[in-house]
């Protein structure tokens, strides 16, 4: 999974962080139902997405490339500029730097005959001065020579602990890494068309989705609150599907039940309605007090 600039602080998962085990409110409940069939025309059961499914609309990458070639092309642009400075900040204050020490470089290199651009040969130039090395080594108790071999063991020290450092912190960013995976693909479970990537480019929730990551919320309970008004559509037209499912397995089993007792339909029986011979406002009837949770007997 690649990187964006609005990736969160992958840290939090290394430091212990924990993800959230379960959705927010509605938003879990409707992720189990969203997992779970939904029936056809036929009686058969398919995804709550098959409707939409049907007529395909635009896709997201088209509908982003339109946004930013129109009503936010100005916003688009401030943002990459800000992305851009952010990224080459570093590499500005690393070259303000050498070209300040450049002249002090320029003054040792004319004091001990070597070319500025010789950074070994000025090194070997300043540890065989024994005149730079002799005031520091009287204050701390020792020779000259015995003051510049503890200073290299100091400045290798130094260097080994930022090499150890640094695989730490690789290390420690890759096992981050793997834990947020983990998490998307659990969510995944749930919501197979979730794209870590594309959530966090976004433009629109974008910023938002990362800060609820850095807050320690799980991928599933992100995905949920962002996308909560989606999630409890789908739900709301899989619950509905449902219903007349079950009214139509109802009305079958009824018209299939054979007369009890072998005899004749009494008066009772024949006053039961006949869904046969209902009109389509009465069937929709039926199909919105099952709906609706009321146990539907024909």
């Amino acid at each position: 999974m690649r990187k964006t600039e609005k990736w969160p602080d992958i840290q939090r998962f290394a430091e212990g962080g924990g993800a959230g085990a379960a959705g927010a409110g509605a938003g879990g409940a409707a992720g189990t139902a969203g997992a779970e069939g939904t029936p056809d025309a036929a009686g058969n059961e398919q995804g709550v997405g098959a409707a939409s499914q049907q007529q395909p609309g635009p896709d997201k990458l088209t509908l982003f490339r339109d946004m930013i070639t129109g009503e936010y092309k100005d916003e688009f642009g401030q943002e990459m500029q800000r992305i851009i400075d952010k990224r080459f900040a570093k590499s500005k204050q690393t070259e303000a730097s050498l070209k300040a020490v450049q002249p002090i470089i320029g003054m040792l290199a004319e004091k001990y005959g070597v070319k500025p651009e010789d950074v070994d040969g000025l090194g070997k130039a300043i540890e065989a001065d024994q005149s730079f090395w002799e005031e520091d080594a009287a204050k701390a108790g020792m020779s000259v020579e015995q003051y510049k071999n503890y200073k290299r063991i100091e400045r290798e020290n130094a260097q080994l602990l930022a090499a150890q450092r640094e695989s730490a912190n690789h290390e420690a960013e890759q096992q981050a890494m793997a834990a947020l995976n983990a998490e998307v693909e659990e969510a995944k479970k749930f919501y197979p068309e979730l794209d870590l990537e594309a959530e966090l480019n976004d433009p629109a929730h974008g910023a938002h989705f990362a800060k609820l990551l850095n807050s320690g919320i799980d991928v599933k309970t992100c995905y949920e609150v962002l996308h909560h008004d989606e999630i409890m559509m789908g739900a709301m037209q899989y619950a509905g599907q449902k219903a007349a499912q079950q009214v139509a397995a109802s009305v079958r089993a009824n018209r299939n039940r054979p007369p009890e007792n072998g005899g004749t339909n009494t008066g009772a029986v024949n006053g039961a309605p006949d869904v046969a011979h209902m009109s389509k406002a009465e069937r929709r009837a039926l199909i919105e007090r099952a709906r609706s949770g009321e146990r539907v007997v024909l």
